[in-house]
């Protein structure tokens, strides 16, 4: 699959970072937001500004989204002037969105029914390696999809974890949030316990161990070690 064009839908501090980051590595990226003034404070970044999320989709390769909230996404995907109304049959979107896991199943069900594929893409860092863009991506889908979108998924990840099928990673990133509340040493280790003494369905042990280390750090993997 060869990917030249990409539609970005949803300029928060992540869609911004997306953005520069796949225009600096030469795509052709056209973004869209809600919030008309977040596009002006982009500047003259090399991309192109559309109206509606409609417009992005229509000549896109592939679409990625960053939008926050189950509602929020759903008006971007299926209202009227959304992605669905113009992505070609057989496209794909990479969604870095923060959603609910029911959602996400939930819209990447009915987006197959247009002939779209839905993946997830949840970007997540612990805060010493976020600000030098060392990004750890959840992805949430089949491998062949991952093998599809990997030229983009590089540009935006350090490291990939596999966590499953649609659902699992945004699954995954809420459990990090929630665990974030009470700093992130405790998140490391809550996380690592969490993935290590309830076991997600249909996501192997390796690849679990794998993602507590990723996502954590150091001492989520001296958890592991102590627990395997």
């Amino acid at each position: 699959m060869t990917i030249n064009r990409i539609g970005v839908v949803g300029l928060d501090s992540i869609g911004m970072w997306i953005t520069h980051r796949l225009v600096g590595a030469g795509f052709h990226v056209t973004v869209t937001d809600r919030a008309r003034e977040r596009m002006g404070m982009m500047g003259d970044a090399g991309f192109k500004t559309a109206t509606l999320p409609a417009d992005v989709a229509q000549d896109a390769d592939m679409v990625l989204m960053s939008v926050r909230g189950d509602r929020n996404v759903d008006d971007m995907l299926f209202d009227h002037g959304g992605v669905v109304e113009t992505m070609p049959e057989g496209s794909y979107l990479l969604d870095t969105s923060t959603t609910s896991p029911q959602f996400s199943q939930a819209a990447s069900e009915r987006l197959a029914g247009f002939g779209l594929t839905r993946a997830e893409g949840c970007l997540i860092a612990d805060p010493e390696r976020a600000g030098v863009g060392n990004w750890c991506m959840l992805f949430g889908g089949s491998s062949g999809d991952l093998s599809a979108l990997s030229e983009v998924i590089g540009v935006l990840a350090t490291r990939v974890v596999h966590t499953g099928s649609v659902g699992t990673a945004s699954r995954l990133k809420a459990i990090h949030q929630e665990l974030l509340d009470d700093g992130f040493s405790t998140a490391a280790r809550g996380l690592a316990q969490a993935l290590l003494s309830k076991p997600l369905e249909g996501t192997p042990v390796r690849t679990q161990h794998g993602l507590a280390s990723a996502v954590c750090g150091p001492l989520a993997k001296s958890v592991v070690a102590a627990r395997t």
